[in-house]
C-alpha cells in the first residue's frame, strides 16, 4: 500500500530529474547568489500523486491514509515535509536562464515509471 499522509490534500511541487538538471547547467551561468526554483508549474495533491504510484506498482488506488503521528512515526522527521502544502514557481528559473522543462504531466510520468 502507499501511503498518503493525512486525506492527501496538500500540493506537492514537482520536477522531473532530467529538467532539473538541465536547470543546474544552467545555473552555472548565473550570477553569484542567485536562488531559483527548479519546479513546474503543475502542482499535484499528494493524494494524486500517491495514486500515480499505485498504478505503477501494479496496485491501482491500494492507498493508505496515515495520521500525521503515524507518518512520522514509520518515515522520521520527513514526513512533516511531505504533509506540507507546497505550490511554488520556477517563473523566475524560465525567465532569467531561458529554462524550459520538457516533463510537464509528473502523474503520467509516475504512473509510468519514466
Amino acid at each position: 500500500m502507499v501511503p498518503v499522509i493525512g486525506e492527501g490534500t496538500n500540493h506537492w511541487s514537482v520536477v522531473h530529474v532530467d529538467d532539473i538538471a538541465d536547470l543546474y547547467a544552467l545555473a552555472l551561468a548565473a550570477p553569484a547568489g542567485s536562488v531559483y526554483a527548479g519546479v513546474i508549474d503543475v502542482y499535484p495533491t499528494a493524494r494524486e500523486v500517491s495514486e500515480a504510484v499505485s498504478r505503477y506498482i501494479g496496485r491501482p488506488g491500494s492507498l493508505r491514509n496515515l495520521s500525521p503521528a503515524e507518518a512520522e512515526q514509520q518515515m522520521g522527521p520527513i514526513a512533516e515535509a511531505f504533509a506540507l502544502d507546497q505550490q511554488i514557481s520556477g517563473a523566475r528559473a524560465r525567465r532569467d536562464l531561458g529554462w524550459s522543462p520538457a516533463h510537464l504531466d509528473p502523474l503520467t510520468e509516475l504512473a509510468e515509471g519514466s
